[in-house]
């Protein structure tokens, strides 16, 4: 597996058997023209780090998460060596875009074709979420072309109970994701704000679990809006750690606008939060209504005003909060197996390696003949 390699995490490993090999991402691109400097040079790194696992191993399934799309485009190039490409849609990038520049120009345009030329020509498309599957298959022709297309959920693997009892000091409100523009943490921080001018409210703090483009000017609003004292940056957290951490919160908060691009998305840190049995306020988002029902609390709407009301009536009601962890933990039991889902990714991609690793037929021998000395019959190729 190639993957980005953050601070502090080492080259190479095997984990599960599995063999990670990790490549330098020195920045994270910031505007347009950060953004395509930032994809280009993961582009030529990526390229490098594959071209140099080719060559110690054949390849039969490659699979490429987006974004950025234009990565599965080079794998199409090893279709002459009999690989197979698995397409996973993690975000609608073109959406993504317009979502964060407010914009549909040349490069968004861009973006579309590229979108659909992958959609295409992948061998499998994995979506987040169904209906990001009816829109690859309608953006890829894929029932036309007769090619797989499937769903599969980001479930937590199991169902945590929170610590008990708390521990103590101020209630936390806590976040767990990307920071960036189009996330709206920054509507989360004018909320805080709103919520400490009212002093007659029971003392919290929030807390910020995760990292991105954003995070040092969001560093910079919150120190604007006074906040240094009740606002905790944890940065990137992973394992045991980020689960600890956000197993700890008090109110569990997505706070993600209503837009073109959100309209379909389905937030993994709901997923995380009900795992965990966290009360959750939600912006309306129709894929967090579709996933929760009631077990959530939702907004009226996007606005930081908005966000604060509930905030503040989950911070009033310790019963509040409560009833609304228990219906989280529940909908997390009862709809949120990863164990359905595994079995169902395993068995799409086995079922396109398949006739790669299905060794060929062995013509019958001849009656009262066997195997010469020496003879070897012909072991299955490796995948890899």
């Amino acid at each position: 597996m190639l993957c980005p390699r953050r601070r502090g995490a080492c080259e190479t490993e095997c984990q599960d058997g599995i063999r990670i090999v990790r490549f330098a991402q020195p920045f994270e691109g910031r505007g347009r023209a950060g953004i395509l400097i930032e994809y280009a040079f993961a582009a030529l790194v990526i390229g490098w780090a594959l071209s140099r696992e080719l060559l110690k191993e054949r390849v039969d399934v490659l699979h490429v998460v987006n974004p950025p799309d234009w990565i599965a485009l080079a794998a199409l190039l090893l279709r002459p060596l009999g690989a197979k490409l698995v397409f996973d849609l993690a975000d609608l990038t073109p959406r993504l875009y317009q979502a964060k520049f407010a914009r549909r120009d040349i490069a968004y345009r861009a973006l579309c074709a590229i979108n659909r030329a992958v959609l295409r020509r992948a061998d499998l498309v994995i979506t987040s979420n169904d209906d990001y599957r009816r829109i690859a298959i309608r953006l890829g022709r894929r029932r036309w072309r007769s090619k797989p297309t499937i769903a599969i959920h980001s479930y937590p693997e199991f169902v945590a109970n929170r610590p008990s009892p708390r521990s103590p000091g101020p209630l936390r409100i806590g976040y767990l994701g990307i920071l960036g523009a189009q996330d709206g943490v920054a509507s989360l921080l004018q909320a805080v704000s709103i919520l400490r001018a009212k002093t007659d409210l029971p003392e919290f703090e929030l807390q910020v679990v995760g990292d991105g483009p954003e995070a040092a000017s969001l560093r910079e609003l919150s120190r604007g809006l006074g906040l240094q004292n009740c606002v905790k940056f944890l940065g990137f957290l992973e394992g045991e750690a980020r689960d600890r951490t956000v197993a700890a919160f008090d109110i569990a908060v997505a706070c993600d606008p209503l837009n073109r691009f959100t309209r379909r998305i389905s937030l993994n840190k709901i997923f995380a939060y009900s795992g965990l049995g966290l009360p959750i306020v939600a912006t309306p988002l129709p894929g967090t209504r579709r996933l929760m029902g009631d077990a959530a609390q939702y907004t009226s709407n996007d606005t930081a005003q908005a966000l604060a009301d509930e905030l503040e009536a989950m911070l009033r009601s310790d019963v509040r909060r409560l009833a609304f962890a228990q219906k989280a933990r529940d909908r997390a039991s009862r709809q949120f197996s990863w164990a359905k889902e595994a079995e169902a990714y395993v068995a799409a991609v086995e079922n396109l390696a398949d006739p790669l690793t299905r060794p060929a037929p062995r013509s019958p021998a001849p009656p009262d003949s066997h195997p010469g000395p020496g003879t070897s019959v012909p072991a299955p190729p490796s995948t890899g």
